[in-house]
Parts: C-alpha cells; sequence; structure tokens
C-alpha cells in the first residue's frame, strides 16, 4: 500500500523511482508553507493529528502521523530531512491503496550517517507539516 523510498531501499507496487518521488515532493512543497505546531496557520487546532512525530531508537527512525487515512483526506507524504536539508527516506500514500493503511507513517533502516533528522507530512487537505528535530545518538 506505502510506497518506501530511501536510499538503501526502494519498495513499491507499481514500480516508482526515488527520483519520481522526490520530484512529487519537491513540487508540492513549492506550493506549500510549512506548519507547525507554534505556527498552525489558518488550521490552528489540527497540530494533534497533522504533525509527524520521529522516534530514534535501536539505529531505526520511526515516523508516525496520527492522522486517518481516507481516499477523500490523508497524509500523501511523509519524509524525513537530514541536517543539509537533504530528504533521505520519504513514504508516498495514493488514493486506491490506502484500504489498510491506518496512518501515515515511515520507517528508515539505519541513521548511523545521520547527525539530525526533522520530519514533514503533507496532508492532501491540511497542507504540509513540520514535526521537532531529533538528534540521532
Amino acid at each position: 500500500a506505502a510506497r518506501t523510498v530511501s536510499r538503501q531501499t526502494v519498495t513499491h507496487q507499481p514500480p516508482q523511482t526515488m527520483a519520481d518521488v522526490l520530484e512529487k515532493i519537491a513540487a508540492m512543497e513549492a506550493s506549500n508553507t510549512v506548519l507547525t505546531p507554534a505556527e498552525p496557520g489558518q488550521w490552528a487546532g489540527k497540530e494533534g493529528k497533522h504533525t509527524p512525530q520521529l522516534t530514534i531508537a535501536d539505529g531505526k527512525a520511526s515516523v508516525i502521523v496520527p492522522h486517518g487515512m481516507s481516499d477523500d483526506h490523508y497524509i500523501e507524504f511523509v519524509y524525513l530531512k537530514n541536517a543539509a536539508g537533504e530528504i533521505v527516506a520519504a513514504n508516498m500514500f495514493e488514493v486506491g491503496s490506502l484500504k489498510d493503511v491506518k496512518q501515515g507513517n515511515l520507517t528508515m533502516d539505519s541513521v548511523e550517517d545521520q547527525t539530525e533528522l526533522t520530519p514533514f507530512a503533507y496532508c492532501n487537505d491540511h497542507g504540509l507539516w513540520k514535526g521537532d528535530t531529533v538528534a540521532v545518538a
């Protein structure tokens, strides 16, 4: 259901390259203001279900977005940026493949080359949200 793209692996159906997903994220970012819990813009009150939550444990990074997923209202992208602002892992969710998806999520299997990571999530109704940056121990 989810398309996982990272520098280590690409797993998804149907085939889509990391370049395709990065291009879609770049286009989305170009037309959206980044929202945060401190600056939610017009979506004050929506922070709890839209802000991506990053945890790092056992050398892996996990992101969840506690947001429901339906074909009308869903998290389209969940991704991580490194300290240089480069996307190092991304998940893309699409209409028609959300039946078994409970919330936006992403797992990055190895964080050993990173110093810090920042999670982002894009909701098709409520825009682009940034979570807290987490230092990689």
